[in-house]
């Protein structure tokens, strides 16, 4: 899977079900520019509190995913270096 792709939801946004990207989304009112936390954002925007802490969750899991795949690189990025052999200078 892909970097972008872990941040994403199957589920989409609210009211936005075509748009799965959880970092950053077209704003939902005009369409332009860009939100950041979208999900949470808009909630909170239209106070919309358990809303909210709904998307709060989602943003959470999509996070956790996240760095479980940076751990991963990270991990087969120290084995590669650890199977190169060592050169003298």
């Amino acid at each position: 899977m892909g970097d972008k792709q872990i941040l994403t939801s199957e589920k989409g946004l609210p009211r936005k079900s075509w748009y799965k990207h959880q970092i950053s989304a077209p704003k939902f009112y005009t369409g332009y520019g860009v939100k950041t936390l979208p999900g949470v954002r808009e909630a909170i925007a239209q106070k919309n509190w358990k809303e909210a802490q709904e998307q709060i969750m989602v943003l959470a899991e999509t996070l956790a995913r996240f760095d479980g795949h940076i751990e991963g690189m990270n991990a087969f990025k120290q084995r590669q270096s650890n199977e190169q052999p060592k050169t003298k200078k």
